[in-house]
């Protein structure tokens, strides 16, 4: 299978942000089905009192 890159970057992005004190990260994980033609409208919500962040995360490899 063929390495995603896009989705190692989120899993070191979720790592680094859950190692800082006071900050809720939760990861949103792409659907798969797109049922109903549903979304998500980002990668990450990240909660750092008294801000909500909606975090998407993008990397470039290649050319791609």
């Amino acid at each position: 299978m063929a390495v995603n890159r896009g989705k190692q970057f989120e899993s070191i992005i979720e790592e680094c942000f859950n190692k800082v004190e006071n900050v809720s990260v939760t990861r949103l994980h792409d659907q798969t089905m797109g049922y109903l033609g549903a979304r998500n409208p980002c990668d990450f919500l990240i909660f750092h009192t008294p801000y909500l962040y909606a975090l998407e995360c993008k990397s470039v490899h290649g050319n791609t």
